[in-house]
């Protein structure tokens, strides 16, 4: 497996060498195996609300669809599989999500590199077979009993497993501001990070901010940062309706934006992608550990992967100063064109925004824990409506 895990991030490092220099937009970011299923349960929801009105999916359904959707996308389907029930729907739903955020999940990816490196084309550095078993993990395997068995419960045993899952929320949280202030059109984003910390933003302030970024078709990020834009601006041409739903949220929504806004200052401010790296995992972690005691688990957990990324920050620049010394020696870098990061970072942030886009590769494999959470709990956190 480990080689196996070395040879999909080759196959992401090749993507990002040759097969985004045709894009208009360059901080696209992946879905790994994990957000790739959420994605999925989540457009089911979606699909099954309009259907029958509940923002409910089973778990049988969405395994039998996410084993499909694989083989699918992959041309792996064989003659006895039968398509799951709306999967059109569901499927057309699935690829809006992945368009409108500006995401390519990690078969996108293997075949933009097919056609651009003869190894992928050949099967000789990874095969659709082999992707496929990456992607669905030896967690997966709904043939056979998919409980673990009963392993009698020791208060050590308890406290390693409850720290391993802090550690897993830790790094969703971390990366998934690092993956908002990278794309900010990424909508799995926001839906992890929004009320985290607490900011009174739960499951009807994400269903207001849903419904608001629909009827102007962008992104969540986006709906709440024009919400509060207009606000600051006030005046009659510019501030919201007083009937708009984002009313009922405006406090939490103004502190989700102006932190974002805060980190935006740092990676627009420094150039040093290893020093801006830090302050914003800095600021990351004060803020998520504000008001908390220090020696409480998740406060060990935060602080723990905020090391580790900052670390790994640390690894990719000297990595990327090697390859650097070594390849441009005789040469002078070519500078960077003013639409490859986006315009307010196309300088100063740009190798602090490359660095991150490396960084979130630690999230393509599948996070196991997750699909023991979905056995036990199916329901979505927000089911009043994606």
């Amino acid at each position: 497996m480990e080689l196996l895990q070395k040879n999909i991030l080759d196959l992401v490092r090749i993507f990002r060498r040759e097969c985004r220099k045709r894009s208009e937009y360059e901080r696209t970011t992946l879905y790994g195996a994990n957000d790739m299923l959420l994605g999925l349960q989540l457009c089911m929801a979606e699909v099954n609300k309009k259907d029958f009105g509940d923002f409910t999916v089973s778990l049988s359904d969405l395994m039998e669809t996410w084993k499909y959707l694989l083989h699918e996308k992959l041309h792996l389907i064989s003659e006895d599989e039968s398509m799951p029930e709306k999967y059109t729907d569901i499927k057309h739903c699935y690829d809006t999500l992945l368009n409108k955020s500006n995401v390519l999940d990690l078969i996108d990816v293997y075949f933009k590199c097919v056609k651009k490196s003869p190894k992928f084309e050949t099967g000789k550095l990874i095969s659709k077979e082999q992707l496929l078993e990456f992607i669905l993990g030896p967690s997966v395997c709904l043939d056979d009993d998919p409980l673990p068995p009963v392993i009698p419960s020791t208060p050590s045993r308890a406290k390693v497993h409850m720290k391993s899952k802090l550690l897993l929320v830790a790094k969703r949280l971390v990366c998934g501001y690092v993956n908002l202030l990278v794309n900010t059109k990424n909508d799995l984003a926001p839906a992890h990070i929004l009320n985290v910390p607490e900011r009174g933003l739960g499951r009807d302030a994400f269903t207001d901010l849903k419904h608001s970024a629909q009827s102007k078709q962008t992104s969540l990020f986006l709906a709440a940062t024009s919400f509060i834009r207009a606000l600051e601006l006030g005046g009659k041409g510019y501030a919201p309706l007083d009937s708009d739903p984002l009313r009922k949220h405006i406090k939490g929504l103004c502190d989700f934006v102006r932190f974002t806004d805060k980190l935006e200052e740092i990676l627009g401010e420094i150039p040093d992608p290893c020093v801006a790296g830090n302050r914003i995992l800095s600021a990351i972690k004060m803020r998520l550990l504000k008001g908390r005691s220090s020696g409480d688990l998740f406060s060990v957990a935060v602080e723990e992967v905020v090391q580790e990324l900052d670390v790994r920050i640390k690894n990719i620049i000297n990595a990327q100063c090697k390859d650097a010394h070594v390849s441009n020696t005789d040469m002078s870098p070519a500078r960077p064109k003013s639409y490859v990061i986006n315009h307010c970072t196309a300088y100063c942030g740009r190798e602090t925004v490359k660095t991150f886009l490396h960084t979130l590769l630690i999230k393509l494999g599948l996070l196991w824990i997750w699909l023991l959470v979905l056995v036990f709990v199916v329901p979505l956190r927000t089911s009043a409506g994606w």
